[in-house]
């Protein structure tokens, strides 16, 4: 519980109070067992990282991480390269940023973690993740780049097997490669991962370009 308050702390822009905390971590205890339970949890938080970095403000009944002082957060560094990837109008600069965001990026975010305050987080940065790995893949693509395309489509579909426009940029990637066999195997892997996952059959749109870029 003191290594999840920690993050979730460390993912709040303004933290939370003692209540708001209580309902996370024990929405079933009473006020006496909640007030027990938070100032063993904040003790042992403070004893672990130091007190000066979790913050009280008595005006807002708040407990923050302290973010005044020197510290790194992996999360923060890949927004803030997602984030400047997805203000750049240079496409040079823009790659390079979106490079360094999934290079920072571990998947998933806190697996360890089943809080319910946690998934959303894990969900957004994914989502952010694939959306760099797939605008690298097209770019790569465009720049004829294949093997490199098919490298970054390869990591979205680590993450999610199902990913339709992953598949489409492996299937130009190999069709412009001239590798009708890794063609093949592409699409025999998004069947095969649509049925597993998903219970379903290959889309029309898929199976329809798949053939036009066989021959």
């Amino acid at each position: 519980t003191v290594r999840e308050l920690f993050f979730y702390l460390l993912t709040l822009p303004r933290g939370a109070t003692k209540d708001q905390i209580g309902l996370i971590f024990w929405p079933d205890s009473s006020p006496s067992q909640l007030t027990c339970q938070f100032k063993n949890a904040i003790y042992r938080l403070r004893r672990s990282v130091g007190r000066d970095a979790i913050l009280y403000d008595s005006e807002t009944r708040t407990y923050s991480f302290n973010k005044g002082q020197l510290y790194s957060y992996d999360v923060e560094k890949f927004l803030f390269a997602y984030n400047k990837a997805d203000n750049e109008q240079n496409m040079p600069e823009k790659i390079d940023f979106y490079q360094e965001a999934v290079k920072i990026y571990s998947h998933p975010y806190l697996p360890q973690v089943g809080g319910v305050w946690a998934e959303p987080v894990r969900q957004s940065l994914s989502r952010k993740y694939e959306r760099a790995l797939l605008f690298l893949a097209e770019y790569q693509l465009n720049q004829n780049q294949n093997q490199a395309c098919l490298e970054y489509c390869k990591m979205v579909l680590d993450i999610e097997p199902c990913q339709e426009k992953a598949f489409h940029l492996s299937f130009h990637a190999s069709a412009n490669s001239n590798d009708r066999t890794n063609l093949i195997r592409i699409y025999e892997v998004y069947k095969y991962n649509l049925s597993r996952y998903l219970n379903l059959t290959p889309s029309e749109v898929t199976t329809s370009l798949y053939r036009e870029l066989l021959g």
